[in-house]
């Protein structure tokens, strides 16, 4: 499998990849202004995404309003030429050009009530693509199936009514337009169901009755006839209280018009190839990467296909494109019954240049912050302490855990000095008859208290979004990979302007270690992608370690000044020493900030985020507070959530 065909499904690393199945509307820029065109719109209303100052002018999409090619895949053609500056199918790609593709109207139980339009073309790489392209307000969202299923879609070589394809998807969330593409030498058969491969979508895998394998079959057959059939569940959304949300009485099952289409296979061949040109220079030799694992454990013999799994991901983000050569994994393990247990996992991959390997080495381990990646790659493996870890690369060497600055991230890896040997000692005479019975011993102590790890947050402005269940996440996610069979509830209360997340743990070590996780890298990239406004105070406490994260240490945090040809607004009100509620644990604002913005993109190509708070300074941040985590929380209501 080539790097062109593993498109990335996620932003480099773990995190982005995490977020991606978020299947809410997420609160970001309003609708780009070719979406609020009136042709894009059903009847003569205005779009609700592009009314100001409202719920639905502030969410996005999961395929960014038409503009994503790896869920929305449209033919470069005139009658797209209106939807977006996205990434299309260039004409030479699709068999017969332009003509090559058809086009229909999606509609409801009036076959005057359009919703959309059905492109469906094959290109001459033998793929057949249908792709929905709905009309505004109308989306459909991949949590609202309610038993059924959102997109179902039949392909064969007759008018068959048992459809193959249900609910293809590599993200979730709502969708203005979706695409599916279908190899027609690989189509699952009638009474089948294509099943996924999220690693690779160019893979075909189709499960029949009973859950058994079935057979794919090869419909590339230039001139023979196939009928195609599309279902969509969608919802027409409204403004309506405050919120954005969809219209159950425009909730239908929405067919292409006619309910099936005839297709014929073009006769459709790659181009022949171009005359040879002048021999290029040599191509640099890649760049190898190898991670070493050794490790007192006897491993799994399939511990390579998990590791092979785990590069892939990894290698989906934005440094895919820049890889040249397939993972190789070798497992050398010694047998228990030879007296001396130990595996070696050796993994290589290459780069095509050096400063691209040197990047994903530096990804990988970055230097003095969380491992993020590598902690990933190795999760699955529960490694022993003693165990070692050497990721090498373009002239760079790190070792796990002996590097110093990553001994603080592998607290697991690193063994207990042995204890000392008893003290040699003569010969003594034998032992006087034993005394009269001693009196009972007393009562062992009562195990420690619990000890609480605390995640607070003071926000300047009122969040654009619920930020608990984003806590709650990325605290559960950071137990997973440092407590992968111990589990507290989660306890997360929020107000306008604050917020209060709480762990009881059995022990002041295990809420220590999980403090030590969130370092100014962390919290960084947890600003970033939580979109968490500028000028908060974030608070991380745990037994004897205390973090205060401002924009002092975290750039992230920072508002960043208008450019000097802007006028200069009124500085925004700061958070005054008078706005302190006395018997309150968080501080009171008196008044909101300005909020952020974003200039939506693949997240390859994503911007840095934009603040729009004019010369603010940071406002004054409560002290840390003095009282326990569980004195905390019993000031105010709360919630939990299980991490299970």
């Amino acid at each position: 499998m080539n790097s062109r065909s593993r498109r990335a499904v996620f932003d480099a690393m773990l995190l982005p990849m995490m977020l991606a199945v978020v299947s809410s509307l997420t609160l970001v820029a309003s609708a780009p202004s070719y979406y609020c065109n009136g042709v894009n719109t059903v009847g003569s209303g205005s779009c609700p995404f592009c009314a100001a100052n409202t719920s639905c002018a502030a969410t996005t999409t999961a395929d960014n309003f038409y503009q994503d090619a790896r869920y929305c895949s449209l033919p470069d053609i005139a009658l797209t030429s209106g939807l977006g500056t996205g990434a299309k199918l260039p004409p030479l790609q699709i068999c017969g050009k332009d003509a090559g593709v058809t086009q229909l109207d999606i509609i409801g139980g009036s076959a005057s009530t359009i919703v959309g339009s059905a492109y469906i073309f094959a290109t001459i790489s033998q793929r057949l693509y249908i792709s929905l392209q709905l009309l505004c307000p109308y989306l459909f969202d991949t949590a609202s199936a309610s038993g059924g299923y959102t997109v179902q879609i039949t392909l064969g070589s007759s008018g068959s009514s048992s459809a193959q394809y249900f609910d293809v998807f590599y993200r979730y969330g709502v969708y203005s337009c979706y695409s599916l593409s279908v190899d027609l030498t690989r189509v699952c058969p009638p009474g089948s169901r294509f099943s996924p491969t999220f690693s690779d979508p160019s893979v075909t895998a189709c499960t029949g009755s009973g859950g058994a394998s079935a057979t794919p079959v090869n419909l590339f057959n230039p001139g023979s006839l196939l009928v195609i059939g599309v279902s969509v569940r969608a919802s027409g959304y409204a403004n309506a209280n405050s919120t954005c949300a969809a219209d159950g009485t425009t909730t239908a099952a929405y067919r292409i018009r006619g309910n099936t289409m005839p297709f014929t296979v073009p006769n459709c061949l790659l181009p022949p190839p171009p005359p040879p040109s002048p021999p290029n220079p040599p191509h640099p030799p890649a760049v190898p990467t190898t991670i070493q694992i050794d490790t007192s454990l006897l491993l799994d013999p399939n511990v390579c296909s998990t590791l092979n799994s785990s590069i892939y991901t990894l290698l989906s983000g934005s440094s895919g494109q820049y890889f040249s050569g397939g993972v190789a994994c070798a497992l050398v393990a010694v047998p228990a019954n030879s007296g001396s247990v130990r595996s070696t996992v050796i993994i290589t991959y290459q780069f095509y240049t050096h400063n691209y390997t040197l990047g994903f080495v530096n990804a990988l381990v970055p230097y003095a912050a969380s491992p993020l990646g590598l902690k990933f790659l190795v999760a699955p493996l529960h490694l022993p302490c003693g165990s070692r870890i050497t990721v090498s690369g373009a002239g760079t060497t790190r070792t796990i855990p002996s590097d110093a600055d990553q001994v603080a991230f592998w607290p697991q890896l690193i063994c207990a000095p042995p204890p000392n040997p008893p003290p040699f000692l003569p010969n003594l005479p034998p032992p006087p008859y034993p005394p009269s019975p001693s009196p009972p011993l007393p009562s062992p102590p009562p195990p420690p208290p619990a000890s609480p790890f605390v995640f607070q947050m003071s926000l300047p402005t009122v969040s654009s979004q619920p930020l608990c269940p984003a806590v709650e996440f990325i605290v559960i996610y950071t137990l997973k990979l440092l407590y992968l069979n111990y589990y507290p509830v989660t306890t997360c209360t929020a107000s306008n302007t604050n917020l209060l997340a709480t762990l009881e743990f059995p022990d002041a070590t295990s809420a220590r270690a999980m403090a030590a996780v969130f370092d100014v890298e962390a919290i960084g990239q947890f600003v970033t992608y939580f979109q968490v406004p500028c000028n908060s105070f974030i608070l991380i406490a745990g037994s004897d370690i205390q973090s205060a994260f401002t924009s002092a240490n975290v750039p992230e945090l920072g508002c960043p000044t208008p450019p000097p040809s802007q006028p200069l607004m009124p500085p925004a009100r700061g958070l005054r020493s008078s706005d302190l509620d006395p018997a309150s644990p968080f501080p009171v604002t008196a008044s909101s900030g300005s909020t952020r913005s974003t200039q939506p993109g693949p997240p390859e190509l994503q911007a840095p985020f934009l603040r729009s708070e004019p010369n603010s300074s940071p406002p004054a941040h409560p002290s840390v507070p003095t009282t326990t985590a569980a004195a905390v929380a019993a000031s105010i209501p709360s919630t939990s959530t299980n991490p299970e």
